[in-house]
């Protein structure tokens, strides 16, 4: 998918946004350095991102639309909290 200058402000002004970034310590043309390195995926309505039984290696980062999910904690085998407070 082609990228946009737009679309690496709207992604690197998100970043500037995120305290996980600057917690990672991750900063200022560092940030816009990683949103150029990004890979852009589109999924349809519907369609499955991510399968909790299948390993991950990547992070997405919505930039339009919804996303819905679930998670059978049972059998992801989760044992510990799970975001109580997300305010």
């Amino acid at each position: 998918m082609k990228r946009f200058k737009s679309d690496l402000n709207r992604i690197t002004d998100y970043f500037n946004e995120s305290d996980f970034f600057m917690e990672m310590g991750i900063v200022g043309n560092d940030l816009k350095d990683l949103a150029e390195l990004m890979t852009y995926t589109f999924f349809h309505k519907g369609e499955l991102i991510i399968d909790t039984n299948t390993p991950q290696d990547a992070m997405y980062f919505i930039l339009d639309g919804m996303v819905s999910f679930s998670v059978d904690y049972k059998q992801a085998g989760f044992k510990g909290e799970f975001l109580k407070d997300v305010g």
